[in-house]
């Protein structure tokens, strides 16, 4: 069934024209069959491009711009599709497992997405020294996916 445009806003905490302008921008993926299909059909979302609006948010608020958006989504799509990183988000949402994420990138480049607690953040950023990185950001899972525990 997936999520609508109105759970996107009440879930992630952003503005409806945010979330519009990241579908038509492909920042989020709505489902194919629900896509750009004329009027009386609405974009419908998978859990895991809600999680992506939730932390894109968080970025959008501090005037990121699109382009960038649309990149830090990709790297965050493809972390979600990796090992078991999808799960232990899912455990970090129920605050069973690390509760932040540590995202580092260069200006050409996909970002690095990693998980970790509080107490190994510096650990986790500073323990791969030949990576050179002109961003990093410590984001608090519980905080940005708050709204998003118990619902499937």
């Amino acid at each position: 069934m997936g999520y609508t445009l109105v759970d996107l806003v009440r879930i992630s905490g952003a503005k409806r024209r945010s979330i519009q302008l990241w579908a038509d921008a492909g920042v989020i993926n709505a489902y194919t069959s629900t896509e750009r299909k004329g009027t009386g059909t609405h974009r419908r979302f998978r859990r895991d491009e809600v999680i992506i609006a939730c932390i894109i948010n968080v970025f959008s608020m501090r005037q990121v711009a699109i382009g960038e958006l649309r990149r830090l989504a990709s790297g965050l799509r493809r972390f979600l599709k990796w090992g078991g990183n999808r799960d232990r988000l899912e455990g970090a949402v129920s605050g069973f497992e690390p509760s932040y994420l540590i995202i580092t990138w260069r200006a050409d480049q996909m970002p690095d997405v990693d998980f970790c607690e509080l107490d190994t953040i510096e650990d986790t950023l500073y323990s791969r020294p030949e990576r050179q990185f002109e961003v990093s950001i410590v984001l608090s899972l519980n905080w940005c996916l708050a709204r998003l525990e118990g619902l499937k």
